[in-house]
């Protein structure tokens, strides 16, 4: 569910509920731009492209930290090969970046 509202300031707050249920709202100069902002949302949720604000601050080189430390069946000489990929990444402009500017 999404909705736009006029506030006591003259500013628009445009908010929806994410598949959780948690709101999230933003707010705008003109009802036009909300309204554009909501379409996107919407849009992103029902094609499954959504990903949540607050989890896609992540910066590839901890996502791909975190990720590995999940493989818990690689062989010796894998993890080796692999343990390197964070810190590379650290080190790379992509890997400094934040994971909601990548999209598959």
């Amino acid at each position: 569910m999404a909705s736009i509202a006029k506030r006591s300031d003259g500013r628009w707050r445009a908010r929806y509920r994410d598949a959780a249920g948690v709101e999230h709202s933003r707010h705008f100069t003109r009802k036009v731009e909300a309204q554009h902002w909501l379409d996107t949302v919407t849009t992103a949720l029902t094609s499954g492209m959504y990903t949540d604000p607050r989890r896609s601050r992540i910066t590839v080189s901890d996502w791909a930290a975190r990720w590995l430390a999940t493989k818990v069946d690689l062989k010796a000489t894998t993890r080796r090969g692999c343990d390197g990929i964070p810190r590379v990444q650290h080190s790379d402009p992509l890997g400094r970046r934040q994971a909601r500017r990548h999209h598959p």
